[in-house]
């Protein structure tokens, strides 16, 4: 959230850029990683259906986010499993009461 923030912030300067916006390298995960996590979370595994590699395939992306940080200010601040499990919680809500305190976030740019 803080990026996109820091995005419209920047709007004038960054206008029409692409840009990678993701944990870095220091938050990578596989999908395996990733189901053990959301099982720890939920108490139940995810379905894994694992296809042959196609052409064109990645076999490992990681975002690279130093352009982003340098023409914004932002660097990532919330880890993988912090993040997670921020974001599991927030979806176990009642659809209701998924509000995201923009104002509280702002401030804190």
């Amino acid at each position: 959230m803080e990026a996109l923030l820091l995005a419209r912030r920047h709007i004038a300067e960054i206008s029409g850029r692409a840009f990678n916006v993701g944990g870095g390298p220091e938050n990578t995960l596989s999908i395996l990683e990733l189901a053990d996590m959301i099982e720890e979370l939920s108490g139940q595994r995810p379905s894994l259906h694992f296809a042959p590699e196609r052409t064109g395939d990645r076999r490992y992306y990681v975002s690279d986010v130093r352009r982003f940080c340098a023409e914004t200010g932002w660097s990532p601040r919330t880890d993988v499993h912090q993040g997670l499990r921020e974001l599991y919680l927030w979806q176990s809500l009642p659809y209701e009461k998924r509000r995201t305190p923009y104002a509280a976030i702002e401030t804190r740019l």
